[in-house]
């Protein structure tokens, strides 16, 4: 009797034994229309907490699986494929699975505005300009570089000559005296055209270099109230001799961003940082720069 439970026993353990093999199961997935392999692929066991990606090859691997466990590979923008390790093996003996693209009808998103984070920061700066404001401390002193260019931006113009000249064709009345006769014939003004091809010249000529430039390194001293001591330890100017562009670099170079408002060429524009400036300006945040416990914002 006691031969005949152990022969029982082991005829349930064999099946038992044989569904829980485990294999090894991986391959190489590939785009079914270039065969480029395709990288970031998830596979997941299904019932199980574990699964892989498929390396920048292609190539995927996965230890110790049932041949009956469920196998999903999806990606976005293929469809995804559904089978079982045993299948896999089967129907893939080189391992390698081919994914087919597909389109998603994607639903419209509107995106609302929030709070400009611009305009945040600069209301901030406002709020303390009093305490910030360089002209308020006792004393101070820095070295800094500065650079000024002038550019070319006459190209705008004749692109927008260009569009009116589609619409509307002009023509100049020229009389002409001969001879005490008087003949009147007709000149075409300046196609825009031809103005758009020469503005296009320029740009291209100073797309490659500015129309003037200035570089300096200055020293300056502050005490207040009023004692400012500058020093140019250098300076470097090329291109044009206007007067007005090296008047414009001193007026930009040496304005307080704190005023309310800022004086070039006689003419005062409201300062970035002047009470109810938000009103006037749209500030756009361009980049911010992270440095130890700092951080610097772009913001034009």
């Amino acid at each position: 009797m006691r031969y005949f439970y152990a022969l029982i026993m082991f005829i349930f353990l064999i099946p038992f034994h044989a569904e829980s093999q485990t294999v090894n199961v991986g391959g190489k997935i590939i785009d079914a229309e270039t065969a480029e392999p395709q990288a970031f692929v998830s596979i997941s066991l299904k019932g199980h907490n574990r699964g892989a990606i498929s390396d920048i090859d292609g190539k995927w691997n996965i230890n110790a699986a049932n041949p009956g466990d469920s196998l999903i590979f999806s990606i976005v923008g293929y469809a995804p494929v559904h089978t079982t390790v045993g299948a896999y093996q089967m129907k893939h003996p080189d391992g390698t699975l081919k994914l087919y693209r597909t389109s998603y009808n994607l639903k419209e998103v509107l995106v609302r505005p929030g709070i400009n984070p611009a305009h945040r920061i600069i209301q901030k700066a406002i709020d303390n300009k009093k305490k910030n404001n360089w002209e308020r401390l006792p004393q101070w002193s820095y070295t800094t570089y500065c650079r000024f260019h002038v550019t070319n931006d006459f190209l705008d113009s004749a692109q927008m000559a260009l569009e009116k000249e589609r619409n509307v064709e002009k023509k100049k009345k020229v009389t002409i005296k001969i001879g005490g006769s008087a003949k009147k014939d007709t000149l075409k003004t300046k196609s825009a055209k031809d103005t758009l091809a020469e503005k296009e010249g320029l740009d291209s000529f100073f797309g490659k270099q500015h129309l003037f430039l200035i570089e300096s390194v200055t020293d300056k001293k502050f005490k207040y109230p009023d004692k400012v001591k500058e020093t140019v330890i250098a300076s470097k100017t090329s291109g044009s001799a206007d007067p007005r562009f090296s008047l414009i670099f001193e007026e930009t170079s040496n304005f307080n961003i704190y005023k309310d408002y800022i004086e070039l060429e006689d003419k005062k524009y409201l300062s970035p940082l002047a009470y109810g400036s938000i009103n006037k300006y749209l500030f756009i945040l361009e980049d911010s720069i992270r440095s130890d416990k700092d951080t610097v914002y772009v913001i034009s």
